[in-house]
């Protein structure tokens, strides 16, 4: 018996949260950003409150560069595809949750956590599929003819290079049938969301074949049940009964369509896909997203033509057809199926996109196009395809259109000029730039930006520690510091990020600051710093992503609070720690600690009562020089809520005009710029009471002079000849009772 399957699990699904893009570091950890290794060797990074063609950030494994990533949204759950993975995926031979990055990172497989990704592959008996994995096999399992595999992340491209299809046939190579994720049984309580792994066996489905094969069970009961999930396409699933009742997938042969139960009338639809050389399509899909009610239709047949029973209505259809290192992409805004009808849907029609600048010698570094369609009850449905250039990469101009504003297509990229080594190391410049078309896919798909139709801004990043390298928007890097000329489409928002390294940039940041969206208009813009202190904890403004915050729901208290933000406004940041702690006090007892940087979930009791938060965190000089201790203290009064509340926090931030390596004039009376800054939506009240206090060696503080009044004023902070650095320490109290109190070890360096 020979089934191709994957283990259905009774767990709940978390939406991912922008918090996964900065998991809090824990004592002695280093910061990391959670980026994954997918099964195929590839690397992702997702953002997914990001603008348009921002939302993912990716890695092809070496020797990959031509494949694209297709990046969805099925049920909240962001999933990235490979191009080569995206029919086996449709025809049920791969399991489509070993690209569900939302899914991965809450198990706790991101990168950082090192953890081996667990997989059963399928053959035609249990030899050969423990063959096919390579003899990497952990758990054998004759009675379905598999092999639970463990494949860790560094030898992930090298385990898919030995199943990936050849020539474009959709079909598992090495001798596989099947490949799927082995899910875990749960996953523990609290912040973490990492999988209870078992020593052995992390899958209720090889735990009840094992006991099955112990028992010398011969027969596994198979009780058909379909099932199709509300929010997209599925495959039917079987329950297994074996020493327990246990979820499996059946896959059949042949074209892969997926119809969901619904009451209006069908009508055949076949589907005929033609490659770039004019033979039938072997790597194909094609998906009918109803654009009235969440059904969702999905295609493929190795012989590249097959036949669905589609119900009648109005449908969003987007298709992929590959042919070697070509992919051509097509959507239809408006498909309209009321009657038997054929679609053809042919590969040489497709036309190469992209985006020119004035600077001859710019390359893209990242590229992305996207069909977003918006539907009758207000969803966003559609995908976007992302890889490092637009080589190979082809689309067909529509034939429908969507009624007004709702649907648009982008081709988006960004470029900077390559520095022969496979990189963009030293680039003078970096453009990001972007097209779109309202309601329906053009003919002409190459558009020119010329600098006079863009935003121009001078970028300067700083250095705060000695011999680092710093990496603009995950593409463009320099020992810092530098200054690199930058091109913005205007009116557009735009996500920034500036990493640090000790050597040559990689996914690892010591530090990571992070900009919300910004807009830029035509002409020259000035120009905006980067890195460059007082580095302390910040509450950006309308944050488009949820792991900045300091929420009370309910009786129970979230924080998550960035500490080492440098001035920039609207900004966050991410560093390696070298110890921090985080403590929660309920009129004056405590509630709960723990050894995060400004992070923790707490149960309160309920009532009103006053709380005091305190945080602190340390960093080695190996990091930064700069801010190598920050402690924070607020106080404020909260009662249960029934609907989440921020609570009312502020920080006091310092915006000095340092040079590029974070230092001030000797010798002088120094201006220091300094506000408040509340969180935002939450209930503060004005200022009542604002202090600031210098010390030279961090033992003797003196109080400095404020010029102005209300939430922004001037420091006159004094720098004596002789004096290498200047820690500050704020206190800041409103008019309601709530009051931080702030220790900024080491804020900036005075040049002598």
């Amino acid at each position: 018996m020979a089934l191709a399957l994957a283990v259905v699990l009774p767990v709940t699904t978390a939406v991912l949260a922008g918090g996964a893009q900065a998991a809090p570091s824990t004592t002695g950890a280093p910061y990391a950003e959670p980026w994954l290794t997918l099964v195929t060797g590839d690397r992702v990074l997702s953002r997914p409150d990001a603008p348009a063609g921002q939302e993912l950030v990716v890695k092809p494994a070496p020797g990959r560069e031509s494949v694209r990533f297709q990046r969805s949204v099925r049920g909240g759950d962001v999933h990235v595809v490979p191009s080569d993975a995206a029919t086996l995926i449709a025809a049920g031979t791969v399991d489509a949750r070993l690209f569900n990055v939302s899914r991965l990172l809450e198990l706790g497989y991101a990168d950082a956590d090192a953890r081996e990704l667990p997989l059963i592959v399928t053959a035609a008996d249990e030899a050969r599929a423990a063959a096919a994995a390579g003899g990497q096999a952990v758990t054998r399992l004759p009675l379905i003819d598999a092999a639970g595999v463990r494949v860790a992340r560094d030898r992930a491209g090298q385990f898919w290079s030995r199943l990936a299809p050849k020539n474009d046939v959709p079909v598992l190579g090495g001798g596989a049938a099947g490949l799927w994720l082995d899910a875990p049984l749960s996953a523990t309580a609290g912040g973490s969301g990492a999988p209870d792994l078992g020593a052995d066996s992390e899958s209720r489905l090889i735990a009840g074949m094992r006991a099955a094969t112990e028992r010398r069970e011969a027969v596994v009961d198979l009780a058909v049940v379909e099932r199709f999930p509300a929010t997209g396409a599925g495959p039917i699933d079987l329950a297994v009964t074996a020493g327990g009742a246990d979820g499996t997938r059946f896959v059949r042969s042949g074209a892969a369509a997926r119809t969901p139960a619904v009451t209006q009338a069908s009508h055949q639809l076949t589907l005929v896909a033609t490659d770039h050389n004019g033979n039938p399509a072997t790597n194909w899909t094609v998906t009918f997203n109803d654009v009235e009610r969440e059904n969702v239709v999905t295609a493929t047949d190795p012989s590249g033509t097959a036949v669905v029973s589609l119900p009648a209505g109005n449908y969003f259809m987007e298709a992929q057809i590959g042919t070697g290192a070509l992919s051509t992409y097509i959507a239809e805004p408006l498909v309209v199926h009321d009657r038997a009808r054929t679609i053809a849907l042919t590969a040489t029609e497709g036309r190469p996109i992209g985006l020119t600048v004035d600077r001859a010698d710019a390359e893209p570094g990242e590229v992305a196009a996207i069909f977003s369609r918006m539907t009758v009850d207000g969803r966003m449905i559609g995908g976007s395809t992302h890889g490092v250039n637009f080589d190979g990469m082809l689309v067909r101009p529509s034939d429908s259109a969507a009624p007004a504003d709702q649907f648009v297509f982008y081709v988006a990229a960004r470029l900077a000029r390559p520095d022969g080594q496979g990189g963009f190391g030293g680039s003078p410049y970096l453009y990001h730039v972007q097209w779109l078309e309202p309601d329906r896919v053009p003919t002409d798909l190459i558009r020119h930006m010329g600098d006079a139709e863009l935003g121009k801004v001078q970028a300067r990043l700083s250095a705060a520690a000695p011999g680092k390298t710093g990496r603009k928007d995950y593409l463009v890097h320099g020992t810092l510091p530098f200054t690199i000329t930058e091109y913005y489409v205007p009116d557009t928002p735009w996500l920034s990020s500036v990493g640090t390294f000790t050597g040559a940039p990689n996914d690892n940041p010591e530090t990571m600051l992070y900009s919300g969206a910004r807009m830029f208009g035509v002409g020259n813009q000035g120009s905006e710093r980067w890195n460059t202190g007082v580095f302390g904890p910040s509450f950006p403004a309308s944050w488009p992503w949820s792991w900045t915050k300091a929420t009370r729901t309910g009786n129970q208290i979230d924080v998550e609070i960035p500490l080492f933000t440098d001035h920039g406004a609207n900004r966050e940041a991410r560093s390696n720690v070298t110890g921090a702690s985080t403590k929660l006090f309920r009129n004056g007892s405590l509630v709960g600690q723990n050894a995060q940087v400004a992070t923790g979930s707490f149960g309160v009791p309920a009532g009103q009562a006053t709380y005091r938060l305190e945080a602190k965190a340390t960093r080695s000089s190996g990091v930064a020089s700069l801010s190598t201790s920050v402690s924070v203290q607020w106080t404020f009064k909260s009662a249960t809520v029934t609907a989440p509340q921020r609570l009312p926090l502020a920080v006091v931030r310092f915006a000095p005009n340092l040079d590029d390596h974070n230092r001030a004039p000797g010798g002088t009376v120094f201006s220091v710029p300094v506000s408040v800054q509340r969180q935002d939506g939450s209930a503060g009240a004005a200022t009542k009471r604002l202090t600031v206090e210098a010390s030279y060696d961090g033992w003797f503080w003196f109080p400095v002079p404020l010029l102005g009044s209300g939430d922004s004023r001037t420091a006159l902070v004094p720098h004596p000849r002789g004096v290498d650095h200047v820690s500050l320490r704020a206190t800041h109290l409103d008019k309601a009772g709530n009051r931080v109190e702030q220790t900024i070890t080491r804020a900036y360096q005075v040049r002598r």
